[in-house]
């Protein structure tokens, strides 16, 4: 019962000082700009034409 009560208390005072990290970016290369994304921002135009992974690497 007490290790219960010690990993709540402890949860409860670290909630406030834990951050998440930084997510590696990816890149798009447009006319020899580069620019660091970190979304998706095609995935709701795929989601919407329903086009599958597979399809898309076929055409490639």
């Amino acid at each position: 019962m007490r290790h219960i009560i010690l990993t709540i208390t402890f949860g409860l005072l670290i909630k406030n000082s834990v951050f998440a990290t930084a997510q590696v970016p990816d890149y798009l290369i447009y006319k020899g700009d580069t620019t660091a994304i970190f979304s998706n921002p095609l995935e709701q135009y795929f989601e919407r034409i329903r086009v599958n992974n597979d399809e898309m690497l076929h055409q490639v």
